[in-house]
């Protein structure tokens, strides 16, 4: 079965790769920098909380026969596990609740790109 979905695998990362080294050079020149932000944010609950931000933000310039761009952002994620605990006799107890919190997943990163049309 595994052995089955490698060649999908491998021509879904293909296809993604080409489309993300097309170039911008070409496309209507723009009258100045471009400028695009994004914030996203993912919350679960339920016996573990889940928690993803992330940021993002894109600066670019398209020339006739060139383009420029910059790219910043991050990812963190954190997870949280819930236990909980009751003490006490079933008439008289109470409910203890412990959280155990931590960061699963955390990346930053910078780029840059330079297209020149020859």
């Amino acid at each position: 079965m595994a052995l089955l979905a490698l060649p999908a695998l491998l021509c879904a990362g293909t296809s993604s790769a080409i489309v993300a080294q097309e170039s911008e050079v070409g496309d209507a020149p723009t009258n100045g920098w471009e400028f695009s932000g994004e914030f996203t944010s993912v919350l679960t609950q339920g016996n573990a909380e889940a928690l993803t931000l992330g940021t993002g933000l894109q600066i670019r310039r398209r020339w006739e026969r060139r383009a420029v761009r910059f790219e910043l952002g991050s990812v963190r994620a954190q997870t949280t596990r819930v236990s909980r605990r009751a003490v006490g006799s079933t008439e008289a107890f109470t409910l203890e609740e412990t959280r155990d919190t931590e960061t699963t997943a955390e990346v930053y990163f910078a780029r840059g790109r330079y297209d020149q049309r020859i």
